[in-house]
C-alpha cells in the first residue's frame, strides 16, 4: 500500500510537470525556444566561424569596463568580426586587439566615452571634442518607471551607466537627473522583482531628455542580486548554490504570523507552523533535525540571530519578528551554507532590512481578524541630511488567537537603521527593541485508534487558570509566570563598516550586541486517562474512593470523563550575545579570470541561563481545560490528598544551568568568474567551540507541613546551591566547491560539492552532571561532530514568460546525534547519543510562468520529492536502520496563483504534504493534507503617489484538518496507539483577516 501510494504521487507529480509545461509552451509562444537562444547568442560557441556585428561585439566591453562607444560617420554598422571577442584586464590592449586587424582606431573623448573611427578621422573628431569641450549648458534626463498595469514603482533606482548620475523614484514613479552633460548614454532602471532594464539615450544642451520604463515582472528573480552564502553580490541565476528569494511584497501579501509560513514556500523545506509565532520546526531536505532550526542558521542582515543553537535554550526566532522592516528575505540551502552560517550545513535563512533612499516613503497598516487580532504596523524611509539616511518601522499588536485560551499574545517591536554613505563605503548602524509575550501551542488529545480531536478542534491544553497558581521553594512562595507565555525584552545593536581601499581591496566589518531577557513558559500535556484509570494508581485498596472536583469551582459537578497531567513549566533564559564578523576581499583581474578572493574571521561570546521550574498540574481533558483537585477516600475513613490547589507536583525536576560559550571562525575562498561562461567558487572554513557549563546540583525536598500533607508537596526537586563545572571543546571544518555555467542569457547550469559539520548542542552536556566516584561525568556524552556530506546540481531558467530551477540533490550525515529522554538516578533527563546514520536523495523543481496574453497573472509552483532513510540507527538494543526519518514528508507541494492589474491584487496559494511518520520507529503515521491561503486586495491611488489598499487574507481557507506533529515526549519504540489517547499537533484553523494599508 505505502508503495503504491508513493508511485501515485510521483504519478501526480509527473502529470503537474507536464500540464505545466504544457501550459508553457502555449502561451509562450513569443518567447523564442532555447535552441533559438543559444544560436542567437554573439557568444556562443560554434564548431565553425560566425561573423558578428562590431556594434554587437562591443557590447560585451561596454558591460565590462562601464564605457559607452560611439560609432564615427556610420562606422560599426557594416563591420563584421570573424572571431570571438577575447577579453583581457586591459581596456586600451583589447581595443586595439579588436580594432587594428580592421583598420580602426578608438578615440577616447571622455572619462568613460569613446569613438570608434578610421584613422584619418582622428584629428577632425578631436577638434570637434575641443570645441565641444568648451563650458556649455547641461542637460537632464526625466522619466516615470511603472509596471506592466501602469502603477508607479517607488524605490526604482535610475542611473547612468558609467558615472556616478542617478535618481530614485518617488511615489509617483517619476525620476530627474540633472546636470548631465551632453552626449550618449546607457539608461538602466532596477527594481526588486523586476527585470533590469538598459537603454540607449541622447542628452543635448539645454534640453530635456524624457524616457519612460515599463518594468517587466522577474519571475522567480532570476535577475535579483544575491548576498547570502556569497561574498559577491551576484544575480541568483549566477549562484553556485539552490538559493530562493522572497520578496518584501510577497511576505506583505501573505501577512504571515511565522516565519514557518513563508518558509513553507521555500522547495525543499518543510517548516511547521502549527505552534503558533515562534519556536518554528524548520526540516530541510530530508536532514533529521528534532526541530526548530537545528541544520539551518537564521540571520538578519547576514549576521546569526543567535550564534549557538537553540534546543533547550530555545530557538533563534525568539528574538526575530517579521514586519515591514523586511526588504527581502534569501535562503540559501546545503553547499556553500557550511561556510557562511554557524551551525549552517543545511542552509541559511537571512532576512535583509530595508535602508533609506533619497525619497522620503512612509507605510501605515492596520489589521483586524478573528479572535480578536489587532495589529498597528509602520515603516518610513529617506533621507537624513546630506549623506545620510534612516529607516525605521515597527508594530504592535493583540491577540487572543489562534487557539482561544484566555492567555493573549501582545506585544511590540522597533527597528530600524542609519546609514553615512562615504566616497568609498558607507557605515551603517542597526537597532531593534523588541517586548513581546506569544502564547505557544503543543499537541493535544486526539482519539488514539480515529485520531479524531477528543477535544474541540479549534481548542486548545493551554489554560488561562495556570496564570494564577503558587507553589512553595526553599527560597520561598513562587507564583505562575505561564500567562507570559514565551516572552522576549531587549535589544540588539549592529554596527556595518565597508570600504573600498582601490586597487580592488575592500574590507567590511559587522559587529552585533544583544542583550534579552527571556522567558518560555510552556504547557506540555501529558497523555490523559479516563478518570477512572488515573486515580487507581493511588488507592491501595480497590473499594478506596477517588473523588474529584474542579480546583477554581467546588461547587460545580465533576463531569469530566478524562483528566490530563499536564507540565507547567516556567524556564528563564536570559541571553547575551557579542558577535564580529570581518571580511577582507582582493579582486583581481588576469585578462582571463576574475577572482575575488576573501579572507575573514567570525568571533561571538554568548552567555545564556536556564532556569527550569518544572511543575505538574492536574486538569481535565477540554479545550481550555480547567485545574483539577484529586482525593482519596480509604475504606478506614482516612483521606489522602493526592493534589494541591490543582497542583499534582510542585517540581518534578528543576535546571538551574549557565552555558558560556566563544566560537572562533576562519575562513577563505575564491569566487572565481572565467570570461561571461563560468563561475567557480572554492572555499574553506575552520571553527572552533570553548564553552563552560555551569549547573546547579538538585535534592529533594518534602514542603509538608501539618496543616497541608498534600503528595503534590512530596518530592519537590530544586537547587541545593551546590554547582559542577564542566570545560568543552570542539573544532572541525567545512569545505565546499560549486560551478555555475551560463549557457546563454537564459539558461545557467551548475553544481556544488560540500563536506560541513555541526558541534552537539551545549545542553547535551547539562542533562545531569553528576560525578561518579571515579570523577568521571554520569552523563554520557558525543564523542564526534556530525558530518554533513552534500551534493547538488541543477539548471536554472529565466525568460521574460517563463523560469524553471529544477535540482537534484543528495545528503549524508555521519555521527549523527540523537536527542531522547532516558533515566538516570530516577530522574528522566535529555541525553543526545551517536546512534548512526542517514541519508537523503531528492528532486527539487519550482517554476514560474507569466504568460503576455493575460496580462498580470503569474503562476509558480515548487515540488519537492525526497527518500529519505535512517541507514544506521540504534538506540540501545533498539534497532531502527532501514526506518524513513520521522516528520519528513517525502512529496511536497506548494502552488500559487497571483494576479495584479487595474489596482486589484489576488493570491491563492495551495500546500500539500505528504505522509509523514511522527516517530523514530515508524509506528504513528501522519497522513497528507493541504492547507489553501487566499489574499486579495484594491489599491486606490490617490496625487501626489499615495494609495490606499484595503485587503483580506484567509488563511486555511476551507478549514481543513491535518496533524503536523505527533508526541515527541513519548519514548522511542512506545506505539502511543497503545493507550485510548495519544497527543498530536494539528494544524492551525481558518482564520480571516482585514487590513488597511496606506503608503505616502
Amino acid at each position: 500500500m505505502e508503495g503504491r501510494k508513493m508511485k501515485r504521487h510521483i504519478f501526480k507529480s509527473i502529470i503537474v510537470v507536464l500540464l505545466y509545461l504544457l501550459v508553457g509552451h502555449v502561451f509562450a509562444q513569443n518567447t523564442p525556444p532555447i535552441a533559438s537562444m543559444v544560436h542567437n547568442s554573439a557568444f556562443t560557441k560554434e564548431s565553425s566561424p560566425r561573423f558578428i556585428l562590431l556594434k554587437e561585439a562591443l557590447k560585451s566591453i561596454e558591460q565590462r569596463f562601464n564605457v559607452g562607444f560611439l560609432y564615427y560617420s556610420g562606422v560599426g554598422e557594416k563591420i563584421f568580426l570573424k572571431n570571438k571577442v577575447k577579453l583581457s584586464n586591459n581596456l586600451e590592449e583589447t581595443l586595439k586587439s579588436i580594432l587594428k586587424p580592421l583598420k580602426l582606431v578608438s578615440v577616447k573623448v571622455g572619462p568613460s566615452s569613446y569613438v570608434i573611427a578610421y584613422p584619418s578621422q582622428k584629428n577632425a573628431i578631436l577638434s570637434m571634442f575641443q570645441a565641444n569641450s568648451m563650458p556649455q549648458e547641461k542637460g537632464k534626463v526625466v522619466g516615470r518607471v511603472t509596471d506592466q498595469s501602469g502603477a508607479p514603482l517607488f524605490g526604482t533606482q535610475v542611473l547612468l551607466v558609467g558615472t556616478t548620475l542617478g535618481d530614485v523614484t518617488d511615489a509617483d514613479g517619476n525620476y530627474e537627473i540633472a546636470n548631465v552633460e551632453p552626449g550618449n548614454y546607457q539608461l538602466r532602471a532596477s527594481f526588486i522583482g523586476y527585470r533590469t532594464q538598459t537603454v540607449d539615450i541622447t542628452v543635448r544642451a539645454g534640453e530635456t531628455s524624457t524616457h519612460d520604463f515599463t518594468m517587466v515582472m522577474d519571475i522567480l528573480n532570476m535577475e535579483e542580486i544575491v548576498t547570502t552564502a556569497t561574498r559577491v553580490g551576484r544575480e541568483q541565476k549566477e549562484a553556485t548554490t539552490s538559493m530562493s528569494i522572497v520578496t518584501a511584497k510577497r511576505i506583505e501579501t501573505f501577512q504571515p504570523q511565522s516565519v514557518a509560513e513563508i518558509l513553507r514556500t521555500v522547495p525543499g523545506i518543510h517548516a511547521e507552523e502549527g505552534g503558533g509565532e515562534v519556536a518554528v520546526n524548520s526540516f530541510v531536505r530530508g536532514l533529521p533535525s528534532p526541530g526548530q532550526f537545528r541544520y539551518q542558521t537564521l540571520q538578519e542582515d547576514g549576521i546569526p540571530i543567535r550564534s549557538i543553537p537553540g534546543g533547550f535554550i530555545s530557538a533563534e526566532d525568539v528574538f526575530f519578528r517579521q514586519d515591514l522592516n523586511v526588504r527581502t528575505l534569501e535562503v540559501a540551502k546545503g553547499g556553500a551554507s557550511t561556510l557562511f552560517g554557524i551551525n549552517a550545513p543545511g542552509g541559511i535563512i537571512n532576512y535583509i532590512s530595508k535602508t533609506g533612499g533619497e525619497i522620503m516613503h512612509s507605510t501605515l497598516r492596520f489589521t483586524a481578524g478573528e479572535k480578536n487580532y489587532y495589529r498597528a504596523d509602520f515603516n518610513t524611509n529617506g533621507p537624513l541630511g546630506k549623506d545620510y539616511y534612516f529607516n525605521i518601522g515597527g508594530f504592535y499588536r493583540f491577540d487572543e488567537g489562534p487557539r482561544v485560551s484566555g492567555l493573549p499574545t501582545q506585544g511590540l517591536q522597533i527597528k530600524g537603521n542609519v546609514t553615512r554613505v562615504m566616497k568609498s563605503g558607507h557605515l551603517r548602524f542597526y537597532f531593534k527593541y523588541m517586548d513581546d509575550r506569544v502564547q505557544f501551542l503543543l499537541p493535544f488529545a486526539h482519539d488514539s485508534q480515529t485520531l479524531k480531536p477528543a477535544i474541540d478542534s479549534d481548542g486548545t491544553h493551554n489554560s488561562a487558570e495556570a496564570a494564577d497558581f503558587t507553589i512553595p521553594t526553599p527560597g520561598g512562595t513562587f507564583e505562575s509566570t505561564m500567562d507570559r507565555g514565551v516572552m522576549t525584552k531587549g535589544a540588539s545593536v549592529m554596527f556595518e563598516y565597508y570600504n573600498e581601499w582601490g586597487e580592488g581591496w575592500s574590507i567590511e566589518n559587522k559587529t552585533k550586541w544583544m542583550d534579552f531577557k527571556h522567558e518560555f513558559n510552556i504547557f506540555i500535556p501529558f497523555v490523559a486517562s479516563f478518570a477512572d484509570a488515573f486515580a487507581e494508581k493511588y488507592k491501595q485498596d480497590p473499594n478506596d474512593q477517588a473523588v474529584y472536583s474542579f480546583t477554581n469551582h467546588p461547587a460545580t459537578p465533576f463531569n469530566a470523563k478524562a483528566v490530563m497531567p499536564q507540565g507547567l513549566w516556567a524556564r528563564f533564559r536570559p541571553t547575551k550575545e557579542l558577535v564580529n564578523q570581518f571580511v577582507l576581499q582582493k579582486r583581481l583581474d588576469t585578462g582571463i579570470s576574475t577572482h575575488v578572493f576573501s579572507f575573514g574571521t567570525y568571533l561571538s561570546r554568548t552567555e545564556a541561563t536556564d532556569k527550569q521550574i518544572r511543575t505538574t498540574g492536574l486538569f481535565e481533558m477540554a479545550d481550555k481545560p480547567r485545574l483539577v483537585d484529586l482525593k482519596i477516600v480509604r475504606t478506614d475513613g482516612s483521606t489522602l490528598q493526592v493534589t494541591r490547589n490543582g497542583i499534582l507536583e510542585v517540581s518534578n525536576n528543576f535546571f538551574n544551568r549557565e552555558f558560556a560559550s566563544n566560537t572562533v571562525a576562519i575562513f577563505a575562498g575564491d569566487e572565481m568568474k572565467i570570461n561571461d561562461r563560468w563561475r567557480v567558487d572554492v572555499g574553506l572554513r575552520y571553527e572552533r567551540e570553548t564553552a563552560t557549563v555551569r549547573v546547579e546540583k538538585t535534592s529533594n525536598f518534602d514542603f509538608r507541613t501539618p496543616t497541608d500533607s498534600s503528595l503534590a508537596l512530596t518530592k519537590a526537586v530544586f537547587g541545593n546551591g551546590s554547582f559542577i563545572r564542566r570545560n568543552l571543546t570542539f573544532d572541525d571544518f567545512g569545505v565546499a566547491v560549486g560551478i555555475n555555467y551560463a549557457l546563454n542569457e537564459w539558461v545557467n547550469f551548475y553544481g556544488n560539492g560540500s563536506r560541513g559539520f555541526v558541534f552537539p548542542e551545549l545542553s547535551t552536556f547539562a542533562g545531569n552532571v553528576s560525578i561518579d566516584s571515579r570523577g568521571n561525568f554520569v552523563q554520557p556524552e558525543p564523542k564526534d561532530n556530525e558530518e554533513f556530506l552534500q551534493a547538488e546540481g541543477g539548471v536554472k531558467v529565466s525568460t521574460t514568460q517563463f523560469s524553471l530551477a529544477l535540482s537534484g540533490f543528495w545528503v549524508e550525515i555521519n555521527n549523527r546525534l540523537q536527542g531522547d529522554i532516558k533515566i538516570i538516578d530516577g530522574k528522566a533527563v535529555q541525553v543526545t547519543d551517536a546512534v548512526g546514520k542517514s541519508r537523503t536523495f531528492g528532486l527539487e523543481a519550482t517554476g514560474a510562468f507569466a504568460p503576455q496574453a493575460v496580462p498580470g497573472l503569474r503562476l509558480e509552483s515548487s515540488l519537492t520529492l525526497q527518500d529519505h532513510e535512517a541507514t544506521d540507527f540504534k538506540i540501545g538494543d533498539l534497532d531502527l536502520s532501514g526506518k524513513d526519518i520521522k516528520r519528513i514528508p517525502q512529496f511536497m507541494l506548494n502552488s500559487s496563483l497571483f494576479y495584479e492589474r487595474y489596482g486589484v491584487d489576488f493570491m491563492l496559494n495551495w500546500l500539500v504534504l505528504g505522509d509523514r511518520f511522527a516517530d523514530d520507529a515508524n509506528l504513528f503515521k501522519l497522513d497528507e493534507f493541504g492547507v489553501v491561503t487566499l489574499a486579495a486586495g484594491y489599491t486606490v491611488r490617490f496625487r501626489g503617489g499615495q494609495s490606499a489598499r484595503f485587503g483580506i487574507n484567509v488563511y486555511n481557507l476551507f478549514d481543513s484538518e491535518g496533524l503536523t506533529e505527533g508526541d515527541p515526549r513519548l519514548a522511542t519504540g512506545v506505539d502511543p496507539k497503545q493507550f485510548p489517547f495519544l497527543n498530536a499537533r494539528p494544524i492551525l484553523p481558518q482564520r480571516v483577516k482585514a487590513s488597511l494599508t496606506y503608503n505616502f
